[in-house]
């Protein structure tokens, strides 16, 4: 009986440390398939390593490194299709179809230019007073000093991911200014919707006059769920 228990449990414990080796192995390929940038087949391991070796010393790290996968191989694509979104907003009615990354910069460069027009013509107005020209020419370097910046792509869990910009520059009493621009896109849904009045309007001119129109008669605006559109998104791992 002693004999048949210890052969049992020497089995038990081969089998283990069959498990084990078999394991570390597929890791050991997964994480090499990561380095080379074939994220989805080392997803693919990953997965199967959680799936069969649940107790192994390696299925926490195979939990991390995938969703780190899934994370720098869906970044990229999500970039692209944010910034080449195509818009319903006010500068499509200006410019015709454009993108949404290119939108944004549009409008501060719009300001801008609009601004220093102003001024231009405050200047050459005889009737123009000091104070006239001053206040334009202040107005035109608080609308030309805004910077947009790039686009920053965050997740926490591979399954939403949130698309944002910061504009910054002077206010009209002289100190910073500064404005995020976001939007969240769905992977399971594959939609595309603002986070608040102002992304919206860069999203959907449409759907933000009607936004601000709920928000008028003091309507609360759900801006994720009211102010979505569809987005294509091809390649993206789940």
């Amino acid at each position: 009986m002693k004999k048949i228990l210890i052969l049992m449990m020497s089995c038990m414990i081969l089998g283990a440390c069959t498990h084990e080796k078999e394991a570390q192995a597929l890791y050991a390929k997964a994480t090499q398939m990561q380095s080379n940038k074939q994220y989805a087949e080392a997803v693919e391991i990953y997965r199967n390593i959680i799936k069969k070796y649940p107790r192994s010393s390696v299925t926490k790290f195979a939990r991390v490194d995938m969703d780190l996968c899934k994370k720098e191989h869906n970044t990229p694509i999500i970039l692209k299709a944010v910034d080449e979104f195509p818009i319903q907003g006010i500068m499509e009615k200006q410019k015709g179809i454009m993108p949404l990354g290119k939108s944004i910069m549009a409008f501060v460069e719009n300001a801008c230019q609009a601004a220093k027009k102003t001024f231009k013509k405050t200047q050459n107005n005889i009737y123009s007073s000091y104070e006239d020209i001053a206040a334009a020419k202040y107005v035109a370097e608080i609308a030309c000093s805004h910077r947009i910046s790039k686009w920053q792509i965050n997740s926490t869990d591979n399954k939403t991911y949130t698309a944002s910009k910061i504009n910054r520059g002077l206010d009209i009493e002289g100190g910073t200014f500064e404005q995020t621009i976001a939007y969240v896109v769905d992977l399971s849904q594959s939609t595309i919707s603002a986070i608040d009045s102002n992304s919206c309007s860069h999203l959907s001119w449409e759907k933000s006059v009607k936004a601000f129109e709920r928000e008028a008669k003091k309507m609360t605006v759900d801006y994720q769920k009211e102010c979505s559109l569809p987005i294509k998104l091809e390649g993206v791992l789940k």
